[in-house]
């Protein structure tokens, strides 16, 4: 198991970095829930991937794709590292050509003043010029040394736990659509390359470079081709194994003249090698690179094509008949990708939606009106218009404090006193004993309001908390919900209404009951002193003592009746009081019941618009969804739920086989049982987090089944069809560049086909994908175990740069604008321009400038066969024949050692090359002797236009860079 370092440079690889960041988060979290042990072991490689973006631009705008369900803002502190642009006390002594008083600029060798003053202008960039891109990276060097560095020591400390380890890779992506990572492209290769050397660590570097296509993703596409052109020249000269370049070498003091290592070169561009390709979109591209790095370090895919490409090493380095090496590559990628993300959202959403939906689905009147008057019965709470349930609670409730106030207990109690007195005294203290028992009876409260006062709270809150599990059981109740619990409470409010209405109403009828009491009792009290005297008078009369007894019987058979009605009289009095007392305690009770159910009735209006405005975000949301184009997991293929009717139809199939009414039920329970119910409807945040989350756990069995293989086969059933869609797969996964018509015919089509599938639901995808595939060399099986992807990866190799289609046309850009811009402007190294282009034959000038430059470097020597011959590449070329074989097929490799062998002494002296050409220049105008016969063969060549050309070269040179010693 390996570490991956993915190193960007430039803004638009910049976004692969993020871009890369955000699919690992994605995946790692995907894949915590898949048992499959491909599935573990890639996200295994996900954890060792370490990405690091160098940009010149400080805000970190990239413009890539943002998932569905994106965490990830940008990438971390440690991930970014900003390439400071010289300041402006640097770009001063730069534009004026001066190194000293700063360090950084010691062994700097190719300041260019001229192209530095287009950072003014350039606004977070290097202004479109490769020079200034070098000089950011070399500004920064050892800021990016350290971190380098840094990354380097983990993956070292990674290997010494993990015994078994593979190289390091490194992944290096850049573009040549501006001019800094097209610029320090070759400086950062170099350095990786001795960072690793330094710390005897073996990496293997692979650069992907992006290139401008048919709907580049560039803004200025002529300077993006013309910058391509130069990329192209350095890196074929680079892969001849034969280019020089200056670094600084450790152990030594300066800088040492070493030879170019070649870095293996994927290219990529927005446009496919297939006929009547479509460009993809900027967003796409980077989606599309940065998922082709995962598929090839976190897969099976990537070991596969490794170890085949090896086979095409030695081949990379045939020539063309242009003597050009065959170095470059290039990739492509198709998907057909499940949308399982996209998917489980809409469905999430869909299912939200529709639970909604029932909760705040109204209900009949009469079936609500119904309830009401159900709740009303069984709580007792009739009252008025001849109606006395609620009346008849409050007087049989037990108080809190315990003691019973009845109207039967209280007539008891008063019948009670009145028998324990003698008929007379009946009559005499009737009143105060009924007065004394009326108190008995109201023991231990203070007076008769307080009983009710208690007695109603105590009805209140039993109200309440069976209104409160009513209101519950009908928020939670799979055919009512929140709207007609709403409605139950808004009718409950209109019946209390009119029963208080009602109740109100009957106060003057208990009024008019306790005055007819009342009136009956003065009656009998005006009585009284009438009966008095007549009992006195009997009692007075003769005779009394020999008729006493039959007397006392006379007066209390005469009283008995008298005080019984009295006693009748006393009861319906109290009762009446009584009575009257408990319907003021109902309406009042009706008062404050009103109140309560005011109060529940605004809760739940408040929750009915929180979950109505939810709705609606709901509702964007999924709109939002189905006009999201799913370019981030699937950037160039096919997606199975792609439009609205993809994700209906895939949403039908992940229901429960009762339908969606079945998992609305199952989302009652674990949603709505909550201690707070009202108070979590309110809240829209923690609600609607908890019923996507809910709906995601609804789901999730049937979501988890789905496959990639069984889905396609679910869209495409007949076999034709599906067939004709595997071949426009294969079509869009051809290597992304395109290419001069006649690439195949005379170099061959050197291309891997690699089909990454789950083998274990492959059915026979792959029997079909290379029937009807286009190319001969047929598909290899890649198991990847993921059920969410099928991967189509065609990699071809052995491919001369110069074979880019937009080749020609980028020469052209290149000549155009370099004749017009006054400074170097494509090439870090300004002698670089000088060397050949690849694909094309060179010159006789280039070839007799090549004489006079291996003439200078001392590469012409006196063979054993008295001839002098010129020692270049791996050749030795007779002097007498150099013209005709610098210009053969051996010419590129020779040209391009002898041109950046110049190109190198320059740098470190260039007083030398000013001295020999004064010298050969005298000695072709015969003003001194030459030293040797050499000398005069090597004048020979130095004609008028070669000489002039020499010169401008040199005026070139000087012009555009600063020396190293200054004058």
């Amino acid at each position: 198991m390996r570490s991956t370092l993915v190193l960007t440079v430039g803004t638009t690889p910049g976004s692969v970095c993020i871009d890369i960041y955000r699919r690992i988060q994605r995946e790692l979290d995907r894949l915590q829930q898949q048992n499959s042990v491909l599935l573990k072991q890639r996200g295994a490689f996900l954890k060792k991937i370490r990405l690091l973006a160098i940009d010149i631009d400080a805000t970190h705008t990239y413009p890539c794709h943002v998932p569905l369900h994106n965490t990830v803002r940008s990438l971390q502190p440690d991930q970014l590292l900003h390439c400071k642009l010289p300041n402006e006390d640097l770009l001063k002594t730069i534009e004026l050509g001066r190194r000293s008083g700063h360090t950084e600029l010691e062994h700097y060798e190719n300041l260019n003043p001229h192209s530095t003053r287009a950072l003014r202008g350039a606004a977070n960039a290097a202004g479109g010029n490769r020079p200034n891109g070098y000089a950011a990276v070399k500004v920064n060097q050892e800021a990016i040394k350290e971190r380098l560095q840094r990354g380097f020591q983990a993956a070292r400390l990674e290997q010494s736990v993990d015994r078994g380890d593979e190289p390091m890779r490194v992944i290096l992506v850049a573009s040549t659509f501006g001019g800094f990572a097209s610029g320090s492209l070759h400086l950062l290769e170099q350095l990786v390359l001795e960072i690793a050397a330094s710390m005897n660590l073996e990496i293997d570097l692979t650069c992907i470079l992006m290139i401008p296509g048919g709907s580049t993703v560039a803004k200025d596409i002529e300077n993006s081709r013309a910058n391509t052109v130069a990329v192209f020249k350095d890196r074929a000269a680079i892969a001849t194994e034969y280019h020089v370049h200056r670094q600084r070498v450790a152990g030594k003091v300066g800088l040492e003249t070493v030879r170019s290592k070649p870095v293996k070169t994927i290219l990529i561009s927005d446009t496919n090698h297939a006929s009547n390709a479509q460009g993809l979109k900027v967003e796409s591209l980077i989606s599309m690179v940065s998922e082709l790095i995962l598929t090839l370090e976190t897969t099976s895919i990537g070991a596969r094509l490794a170890a085949q490409s090896v086979d095409f090493e030695t081949r990379s380095r045939e020539l063309t008949l242009a003597g050009e090496p065959k170095f470059a590559s290039s990739i492509g990628l198709a998907t057909i990708d499940l949308g399982r993300d996209r998917l489980e959202a809409y469905s999430k959403l869909r299912l939200s939606v529709a639970f909604i939906d029932r909760f705040l689905h109204p209900l009949a009147i009469p079936e609500i009106e119904e309830s009401v008057l159900s709740f009303l019965v069984q709580q007792r709470l009739l009252v008025g218009q001849g109606q006395r349930d609620l009346l008849d609670r409050l007087l049989d409730e037990i108080a809190p404090s315990g003691c019973p106030l009845t109207i039967q207990r209280t007539i008891g109690l008063l019948e009670q006193s009145l028998q324990s007195l003698p008929d007379t005294a009946q009559l005499t203290q009737g009143t105060t004993a009924t007065q004394l028992a009326f108190r008995q009876a109201l023991q231990p409260y203070d007076d008769l309001n307080q009983v009710f006062e208690e007695r109603r709270s105590a009805v209140l809150q039993s109200c309440k908390v069976q209104l409160e599990q009513k209101i519950t059981a009908w928020i939670q109740e799979l055919n009512k919900g929140l709207c007609a619990t709403r409605q139950f409470l808004e009718q409950l409010l209109k019946w209390l209404d009119r029963i208080q209405t009602g109740a109100v109403e009957d106060i003057v009828r208990f009024d008019d009951e306790v005055n007819q009491c009342q009136e009956c009792l003065d009656s009998f009290a005006a009585q009284v002193p009438e009966c008095l005297e007549e009992i006195e008078r009997k009692r007075q009369a003769p005779f009394y003592r020999f008729r006493s007894a039959q007397i006392e019987q006379e007066i209390a058979s005469q009283l008995q009746p008298w005080n019984s009605a009295r006693s009748n009289a006393f009861n319906r009095y109290y009762s009446a009081m009584i009575s009257r007392a408990a319907h003021l305690a109902s309406i009042e009770t009706l008062v404050q019941l009103q109140q309560i159910v005011s109060q529940l009735l605004n809760q739940i209006e408040q929750a009915e618009r929180s979950i109505a405005d939810l709705r609606t975000q709901l509702t964007f949301d999924q709109q939002r969804l189905i006009h999201y184009r799913p370019e981030f997991e699937c950037p160039n293929g096919f997606c199975l739920h792609e439009t609205e009717s993809d994700l209906s139809r895939g949403y039908q199939r992940i229901l429960p086989k009762a339908g969606e009414a079945c998992a609305i039920e199952r989302l009652i329970n674990p949603l709505l049982d909550q201690s707070q119910l009202l108070s979590f409807l309110i809240d829209p945040i923690e609600f609607k987090a908890q019923l996507l989350l809910e709906a995601g756990v609804t789901l999730q069995p049937q979501l988890s089944g789905l496959h990639v293989v069984t889905e396609l086969y679910h869209r495409f059933p007949q076999e034709t069809e599906l067939g004709r869609v595997l071949k426009q797969l294969d079509r869009q996964s051809f290597e992304f560049i395109e290419l001069k018509g006649s690439c195949d015919q005379e170099h061959g089509t050197f291309v891997i086909r690699l089909l990454g599938i789950d083998k274990a639901h492959q059915r026979n995808v792959p029997q079909l994908l290379n029937w009807y595939s286009s190319r001969e060399r047929g598909y290899q099986e890649i198991d990847t175990g993921d059920p969410d992807k099928i991967i189509f990866l065609q990699y071809r190799a052995v491919l001369p740069y110069s074979y880019w289609a937009h080749y020609p046309i980028a020469v052209q850009n290149y000549h155009q604008i370099a004749e017009v811009t006054y400074f170097e402007k494509f090439h870090p190294i300004v002698g670089a321009r000088y060397l050949p282009f690849p694909g094309q034959d060179p010159t006789i000038e280039q070839a007799e400038i090549a004489v006079i430059y291996a003439w200078i470097l001392g590469r012409i020597q006196l063979h054993s066969s008295n001839r002098y011959v010129i020692k270049a590449a791996q050749h030795t070329i007779p002097l007498e024949d150099s013209r005709k074989l610098l210009c053969s097929r051996i010419g590129y490799q020779c040209l391009v050692d002898l041109i950046s062998h110049f190109n190198c002494l320059y740098q470190a002296c260039p007083v030398k090359i000013y001295d020999r050409l004064n010298h050969l220049r005298s000695v072709h105008q015969e003003a001194i002797t030459p030293l040797d016969p050499l000398e005069t063969e090597i004048a020979a060549y130095l004609s008028e236009d070669i000489d002039r050309e020499l010169w401008k070269r040199l005026d070139w040179w000087r012009n555009n860079t600063i020396a190293v010693q200054e004058s």
